[in-house]
């Protein structure tokens, strides 16, 4: 249940929902956890991978970029951006941003959640 918002960012600070990429200053990435009672509650760290049209991970280190591993697939893997929640067993709503400060190219991106080196969600959204 991954969803993913293109967004405008106006001077004044304002939000403006866009589709066209060259439009486009952020992404607003929102997903939901499941009910996991074997987790002890307390704060989750979530990475989100963000791929582009060519297949190539958006990654800037100074904004939050990094690697971590996926531990099925047994390899590292770059990602774009993290999000916090605090867990507490049930469902709880996530969501993280990514505003690079550079133009976004069209077509289709796809996105990935990884939780503890494990894919917990996938999604998927288009640039005009």
């Amino acid at each position: 249940n991954v969803t993913v918002q293109s967004v405008d960012v106006r001077s004044n600070g304002k939000e403006k929902s866009k589709s066209r990429a060259g439009k486009v200053d952020k992404l607003n990435i929102c997903f939901t956890t499941e009910p996991n009672e074997v987790v002890p509650s307390g704060e989750e760290t979530f990475q989100i991978r963000i791929v582009d049209p060519t297949g190539a991970p958006l990654a800037i280190e100074s904004l939050g970029s990094g690697v971590t591993n996926d531990k099925k697939a047994e390899a590292e893997v770059r990602f774009t951006t993290t999000a916090s929640c605090q867990y507490d067993n049930g469902e709880t709503n996530v969501c993280g941003a990514w505003q690079p400060g550079q133009n976004f190219a069209k077509g289709k991106y796809s996105v990935e959640i990884y939780n503890k080196g494990y894919l917990v969600g996938t999604g998927a959204f288009n640039l005009k």
